[in-house]
């Protein structure tokens, strides 16, 4: 029997199944409990964010699932502590009936597959989403729910003396951290970024490490490294919604520069400028300025270019 067939007719039947149950009783919309709705553009705007956890035979997992106002959708699987996260994008759209939504997402990494999500709330609401969800890779339909993701009061305080940082967040033990150079709350004010000297190599070991941590695991994974010092990191999104960091970096000893864009989800560097400036970053693009090797520790030389780089092409 055609797999494909078999999981669209179970789905169809699922779908007209729920469609008769009586409308769920959300709860009352919380404060706080999501990101609010941005009126910015479709590429820098803030999504509505929702969290399921459950268990697998590899352990426990979580699902990030983001809802954007312009209908398009990105939901990020973390399996394990040890394997980036598996990265789908598509879109989102409401049902015949107002408490009823539609996901349908494409897998971009690894084997490409598709899923479809049906959804029944209301995002706006603040409660929880109830979903049943198919698969081309599994047979059959699965249920699970996705619960707002809490504004979990993230907070950074530093002990200059000691070199230290401890990060504190509703619903996780406080984190300290040695031997931190920076760290920042991401833009979406849910979790952190830092990075610290060691593991990037470079000029008498001055290389420095980039690092993400998630409140919603309260672990920290190391996301990318480079062989100069970080001197800042930028965020922005692509077209789909997903998320990408943007790296500059410059050596203390030889004043060597460069810009990088890093994809926090996949854990890794996906391209790389040297001799470079980071001039402009706006939602899905990125302007750099590049300059003579032997000019590029003095800010006051002209760049021998500038180039507006669109960030879609790299992932």
């Amino acid at each position: 029997m055609n797999t494909s067939k078999y999981v669209a007719a179970t789905f169809a039947a699922l779908a007209v199944s729920v469609a008769l149950l009586p409308v769920p009783m959300l709860a009352k919309p919380l404060q706080a409990t999501a990101a609010p709705a941005s009126t910015k553009t479709a590429t820098g705007a803030n999504p509505l964010p929702y969290v399921h956890r459950g268990t697998s035979a590899k352990g426990e997992f979580t699902r990030a699932l983001s809802l954007f106002q312009d209908g398009r959708a990105l939901l990020a699987s973390i399996e394990t502590d040890t394997q980036p996260a598996t990265v789908q994008n598509g879109t989102w759209k409401r049902s015949s009936r107002a408490d009823r939504l539609s996901v349908s997402l494409t897998r971009q990494n690894g084997k490409p597959y598709r899923e479809t999500i049906l959804l029944i709330g209301s995002p706006a609401s603040g409660g929880t989403l109830s979903a049943i969800g198919t698969s081309a890779v599994q047979y059959g339909a699965y249920g699970l729910t996705f619960a707002p993701r809490i504004a979990n009061q993230v907070a950074i305080s530093y002990d200059n003396k000691k070199d230290r940082a401890t990060i504190t967040a509703t619903g996780v033990n406080p984190t300290t951290l040695d031997q931190v150079s920076h760290a920042q709350i991401t833009g979406d004010g849910y979790d952190v970024i830092y990075w610290k000297t060691g593991g990037g190599g470079g000029f008498e070991a001055e290389g420095q490490s980039l690092y993400y941590f998630n409140t919603l695991t309260g672990r920290s994974r190391r996301i990318a490294a480079f062989p100069q010092p970080i001197t800042k990191v930028s965020e922005t999104r692509l077209t789909s919604g997903r998320p990408v960091l943007i790296v500059s970096y410059q050596s203390g000893e030889t004043g060597v520069t460069g810009v990088a864009v890093v994809d926090p989800l996949r854990e890794r560097t996906v391209k790389q400028w040297s001799a470079t400036y980071l001039t402009g970053i706006k939602p899905g693009k990125v302007t750099v300025a590049t300059y003579r090797r032997e000019d590029v520790a003095s800010r006051k030389a002209k760049p021998i270019s500038t180039q507006t780089v669109l960030l879609d092409r790299f992932f």
